[in-house]
């Protein structure tokens, strides 16, 4: 759950990762419905400046619009408490991440993005992955 109502209806759901930004792994809600609105989990660096870094979810990947953040530079994947909902309010403590880590999916993920790194110092591992769900 989330505190504020609005945000937590439209975060909560299921993610696949779908790629990365900025070097880490990014993630896309599994939409139900259509009426379910589009949400990405997804880390920003320090481009913007440092209030702008950290893993945010939002509509979009960037900082057009989203509605929580956490201001972690170090986590690898996005942290599973400590967020601030909104983005720019406090620590939201009824908020929190949750991983289902899919062997098969995982390993496969993996060894794309060591394949990559190898092969073009990049990460392309678009559609493979983790599944996180909000609760």
């Amino acid at each position: 759950g989330c505190k504020d109502d609005n945000i937590s209806g439209t975060v909560a759901g299921l993610y696949r990762i779908s790629g990365t930004n900025h070097g880490k792994p990014m993630y896309k809600k599994e939409r139900e419905t259509d009426a379910d609105c589009e949400a990405f989990i997804y880390y920003w660096d320090m481009r913007d400046g440092v209030s702008e870094c950290g893993w945010w979810i939002g509509h979009d990947i960037g900082l057009s619009e989203a509605w929580c953040h956490h201001p972690n530079r170090n986590a690898a994947t996005p942290p599973k408490s400590q967020w601030s909902a909104p983005f720019d309010g406090p620590v939201d403590h009824s908020l929190s991440l949750s991983s289902k880590v899919l062997e098969e999916e995982e390993k496969a993920w993996s060894d794309k993005l060591h394949e990559d790194l190898i092969q073009t110092r990049s990460c392309s591992a678009c559609g493979l992955g983790w599944k996180s769900g909000i609760f």
